[in-house]
């Protein structure tokens, strides 16, 4: 495995190896420009002119699966799980040799949806880049694709509080990583997009395939957003402890809620 420390003579399973790979997964789903320590070697630059139909940078981010298109929602999903594990099992990962590698992967998903919401003064957040059609008729390496990436926005007449939350739950989860690795400037700048991505999906309501059908529904459609407007707000509430987003999540809790 990838760990430092050696496992229990009787552990059943060794889960520094199932860390290792887990990260190596998110590492091999990596868009952009890559750096210079990528460990997948079959891995190279890929989509390097995403949001440029727009006039504006979105390189970077994850795929999805096993295609190239790049939907927050699951990412957002996916990058909330990953920094709360890192978060409150550090010890886990410094004990497995896999904090360094983890945090990586963290902030590759940060700095894009950093600027996915680089217009959210608008009330406008870029929540996918790619058609899923186009990109599904592509068997190949994303580090080959030709096809026409478009990128896509919700905004105050269209809006998407699920994929808006859960990205502003992310990223809140991200920022109290770096407020705890010292990083002061990196985490106030992630929780400043967090506050302002949460108060855009409070306040403009609706499900985010509901606004754009044509492009994620036959992907990933969306059936409620209460669930993500109560997490998102509990991930406020731990990060900046102002009880307004405790009352929030009480807001959009109940035995009928999403989940």
């Amino acid at each position: 495995g990838g760990g430092t420390s050696p496992l229990p003579p009787d552990a059943p399973y060794d889960y520094y190896d199932v860390l290792e790979k887990t990260i190596l997964f998110f590492e091999a789903q990596r868009a952009g420009v890559l750096p210079s320590d990528n460990r997948i070697p079959y891995r190279g630059n890929s989509a390097t002119e995403d949001g440029q139909d727009n006039g504006i940078d979105l390189t970077g981010g994850w795929y999805d699966a096993g295609d190239h298109v790049k939907f927050n929602f699951p990412m957002s999903s996916s990058l909330t799980l990953l920094a709360w594990g890192v978060l409150d099992f550090k010890t886990g990962y410094v004990q497995s040799g896999q904090y360094d590698w983890a945090l990586k992967q963290v902030r590759w998903g940060l700095d894009y949806f950093l600027l996915c919401t680089q217009d959210i003064s608008q009330n406008k957040y870029w929540f996918q880049v790619a058609d899923g059609y186009d990109d599904h008729a592509f068997w190949g390496r994303p580090e080959q694709m030709t096809m026409f990436r478009p990128s896509f926005a919700i905004d105050a007449a269209l809006p998407g509080s699920d994929v808006s939350a859960e990205t502003a739950a992310a990223m809140a989860a991200g920022a109290l990583i770096y407020r705890d690795e010292g990083d002061n400037a990196y985490a106030s700048q992630l929780e400043s997009a967090a506050i302002a991505l949460y108060d855009y999906a409070y306040t403009y309501r609706a499900k985010y395939s509901d606004s754009m059908s044509d492009v994620v529904t036959d992907f990933y459609g969306s059936t409620d957003y209460t669930d993500e407007l109560c997490s998102g707000a509990l991930w406020l509430y731990r990060l900046t402890q102002d009880d307004k987003y405790l009352e929030y999540a009480h807001e959009f809790y109940s035995d009928e809620a999403a989940w």
